[in-house]
């Protein structure tokens, strides 16, 4: 897949395009039936297949400090969208320049003059434009008018509701991953890269990795039971810049996660950590992934060591059972 910052920078219209448009913040079940759509329209009908999406929150122009913590980074989204068959994607700045353009500017300027699009698919819930006043009816008016067809995508439903990024964030927070993998259609993961901690863990007899999560969104304080992979890089693969990387080796177990700041412990400060299970490597520097399958409780005090250990024992029993029914395939590289 071809990926570029500039629509000009090295794109030819001529032959014309499907195009999938959104934030797709988590490429969460309704955004990968946006994604299936748009490729197989574009296998029908000879056109390319190209994605465009933004390099960051739209909210971060038009509601400065209203800005949602993003479920996962720009790199992961193109990873996604790669295995979905796109042949080219456009990762373009949501700026001030950018925010103010009137809704058939937009269309005409960005769309239809540089990106030559035969048809778009959208949500049917998709804004654009300044003040987001474009709406999906509008774009197909405007499609009647410029010569595109526009193919606006249902939600996807889970328990009467459609799925949403503002739904997942909202389970995430109160600590239902569970839930969150519903929604997402696989594990709600976070890459992060290994920073010095306290080392309590080993004294305790269960190391623990102690993560940087590159300010993408984790789950609400307590004990989780995930998996874990680490890969060797061409491309520093999960290093939170959001450009793609190869990876070159990958090394996968099961894993005890624990947020929040061990309250057992005097002056804990808030901490990501991992106990990997299987691995006992030095990590300092590099980068892990971390995928959460359930919650398994809640982050307490325990007045003797020996309780925490006993705990953090049992923890890790679940972790590995979890593990052998869940797959880490679904996490891209």
């Amino acid at each position: 897949m071809k990926i570029f910052s500039d629509i000009d920078a090295a794109y030819d219209p001529l032959d014309g395009c499907v195009l999938a448009v959104g934030n797709f913040d988590g490429v969460h079940r309704g955004h990968q039936l946006i994604f299936s759509t748009a490729v197989r329209r574009a296998r029908e009908e000879g056109l390319t297949a190209v994605l465009l999406t933004f390099s960051s929150h739209p909210a971060s122009v038009i509601r400065p400090g209203e800005t949602p913590e993003p479920l996962m980074t720009v790199r992961d989204r193109l990873l996604i969208a790669e295995s979905f068959g796109f042949d080219t994607a456009f990762i373009l700045d949501f700026d001030p320049q950018m925010a103010t353009l009137a809704p058939g500017m937009f269309v005409e300027d960005v769309l239809v003059n540089r990106l030559g699009i035969r048809a778009v698919v959208a949500g049917e819930n998709w804004r654009f434009g300044h003040r987001r006043e474009g709406d999906m009816p509008m774009l197909s008016s405007l499609g009647i008018l410029q010569g595109f067809e526009v193919d606006a995508v249902d939600p996807f439903m889970v328990d009467d509701l459609p799925v949403s990024s503002t739904r997942i964030r909202g389970a995430l927070a109160a600590g239902d991953v569970a839930a969150a993998r519903t929604l997402l259609g696989r594990p709600h993961f976070v890459r992060g890269t290994v920073v010095s901690g306290e080392g309590r863990g080993r004294n305790l007899g269960f190391p623990t990795v102690n993560l940087d999560c590159h300010q993408i969104l984790v789950p609400g304080e307590g004990v989780y039971a995930g998996g874990y992979h680490t890969a060797g890089s061409s491309g520093e693969v999960g290093s939170g810049s959001g450009q793609p990387g190869k990876a070159t080796e990958r090394i996968m177990g099961p894993a005890a996660i624990s947020i929040g700041s061990s309250p057992t412990f005097e002056n804990g400060s808030f901490s990501v950590e991992a106990h990997l299970i299987g691995w006992e490597e030095d990590l300092y520097g590099g980068t892990v992934t971390i995928a959460f399958y359930d919650r398994l409780r809640e982050q307490r005090s325990f007045s003797r060591a020996g309780d925490l250990v006993d705990q953090i024992a049992l923890d890790v029993e679940k972790s590995r059972d979890l593990y052998s029914i869940h797959e880490l395939d679904e996490i891209p590289l």
